[in-house]
């Protein structure tokens, strides 16, 4: 075979698909830029706030032994956080292509970068939803009167509802002082009566609000539903069109957009952690989420969790970085910007902690009920 077919063949094969004349400045022109390094690290911080900070690393915490749990998980960002969120930025960076376009570099793998497109698609909607949750709920907390999540004489509301988190302590308390009276005996364990009042303790507003209003849940997959549930229907398409105004002039609007984005839930976090500070029980929620528990980590499954977290929580494998990193000139110092980065996502996950487990650790002092029995739903532990 000639030298020229081998330069022809190379050429062709290259995954930046550019004549050997071209130079940085016009491969940057060709693409657009962040407007300064500081957008960009507003963007992943924004990525980094997501479902995986806020609802699913507190739910492993306190599944995995506590404060155990961040032993594996903080292995598994030195060994596989921290070398894959700097591949992936640095490979957008330097390759200047989209997510799907940058496996070029390998073409026998280039399916990867469409699946994870489709994967993405999936997200998006879901992501979208929580979106509309928000929408939803922004939209009753600026109507004029109370909350409709504070009150029982909704059309949602059951007879079990128990309007203010006091009432509800109140009265599970004065249940709890009957039933001791009257079933209790010295050969009755008074836990075993706590229990009894706890199965049918009186449900709180907020939650029936949850479930009877916004969710609005079929019994099952065989029952498809009705489109009823109006309200959600135009937050979701209000979500969507937000969005769209967002991306549709590409970096330009988006670079601007997350100055309010990625600084939002963090303001929002604060305070919600300092009125969660604030309340009765606050740490007792926090002892229960630390409460290290060393035999777990002798189990599989926790490892595993901590290892799949890392994704969650960085956002890594999902193509995203690839797009992100692509806008950065080429000259960019990605390397400091990715560790920065995964050491905020990480400490991001353990402040939502703080903040979801003191307001369950206030629902658990004020309604005389265990923590266990708070946040016992996985994912759900939101509402």
């Amino acid at each position: 075979m000639s030298s020229t077919n081998v330069l022809s063949m190379t050429e062709s094969d290259s995954f930046l698909d550019k004549k050997s004349t071209s130079t940085d400045s016009s491969d940057e022109e060709k693409r657009e830029t962040w407007d300064s390094p500081r957008t960009f690290v507003l963007v992943l911080l924004g990525y980094a706030v997501g479902l995986g900070n806020v609802w699913r690393f507190p739910y492993l915490c306190y599944t995995y032994g506590g404060g155990a749990f961040l032993i594996p998980y903080f292995f598994f960002v030195v060994v596989a956080g921290i070398p894959m969120f700097f591949l992936e930025i640095a490979l957008g960076q330097f390759t200047k292509l989209s997510a799907i376009e940058v496996w070029k570099i390998a073409p026998c793998m280039k399916g990867i970068g469409y699946g994870c497109a489709l994967v993405n698609g999936f997200c998006g909607i879901y992501y979208i939803t929580v979106l509309a949750w928000s929408c939803l709920y922004l939209f009753h907390s600026v109507m004029p009167g109370d909350l409709p999540w504070t009150t029982c004489d909704n059309w949602w509301n059951t007879p079990n509802c128990t309007s203010g988190l006091i009432s509800a302590g109140a009265n599970l308390s004065a249940a709890m002082e009957v039933a001791v009276n009257s079933t209790a005996t010295p050969m009755t364990p008074l836990a075993a009566v706590t229990s009894s009042i706890v199965s049918n303790r009186a449900a709180m507003p907020a939650a029936e609000f949850w479930k009877h209003y916004v969710l609005r849940q079929s019994s099952g997959l065989d029952e498809v539903g009705s489109f009823e549930n109006w309200p959600m229907i135009l937050a979701f398409l209000v979500s969507w069109i937000f969005i769209y105004f967002c991306v549709f002039k590409g970096v330009a609007s988006s670079g601007k957009i997350v100055y309010i984005s990625a600084t939002a839930p963090y303001l929002m976090l604060l305070v919600l952690f300092i009125r969660g500070m604030t309340l009765p029980g606050a740490f007792k929620g926090i002892a229960y989420l630390f409460r290290p528990d060393f035999q777990k980590l002798a189990m599989s499954e926790t490892w595993v969790n901590a290892g799949s977290q890392i994704f969650y929580t960085y956002g890594i494998c999902f193509t995203v970085l690839f797009a992100f990193g692509s806008y950065n000139p080429k000259n960019n110092n990605c390397y400091k910007q990715a560790i920065a980065l995964v050491f905020s996502g990480s400490a991001t996950s353990l402040f939502s902690s703080f903040v979801i487990f003191s307001i369950l650790g206030h629902l658990s002092h004020t309604q005389g009920i265990k923590m266990e029995d708070v946040a016992d739903q996985g994912t759900c532990i939101s509402t």
